[in-house]
């Protein structure tokens, strides 16, 4: 898991940090309280991970940046890769063509 400073994109901490200390992984549970711990300074994290990673921390997160590549792909496996994430309670605020993909901005809706 890398968890990195929204305001100036430094890495905060990763799974390195911890495996330099003699610590073998990062659970999900520490992700949760250095999120936590950032957002109670007023600070955003940016995590970036896999899919289980992603499903486990969107509820916590407030803005979802959402690149979806264009054509089709072989994954070699049978399981889905792609996230099946309910956006009624995110609010599209930016999407842009950039030629190879498709990125899109959501903010979480005050209600959401």
């Amino acid at each position: 898991i890398g968890l990195f400073s929204a305001e100036t994109e430094k890495e905060v901490h990763s799974a390195n940090e911890d495996i330099r200390k003699g610590v073998t992984r990062i659970t999900l549970e520490d992700a949760k309280k250095y999120i936590k711990a950032f957002n109670d300074e007023g600070k955003r994290v940016c995590v970036i991970g896999g899919k289980s990673i992603y499903e486990e921390l969107i509820p916590t997160a407030n803005i979802l940046h959402i690149s979806t590549i264009k054509g089709s792909f072989k994954t070699g496996t049978k399981e889905d890769v792609f996230l099946n994430i309910d956006l009624e309670p995110w609010e599209l605020v930016k999407e842009e063509d950039r030629g190879r993909y498709i990125y899109k901005k959501y903010i979480r809706r005050k209600n959401g």
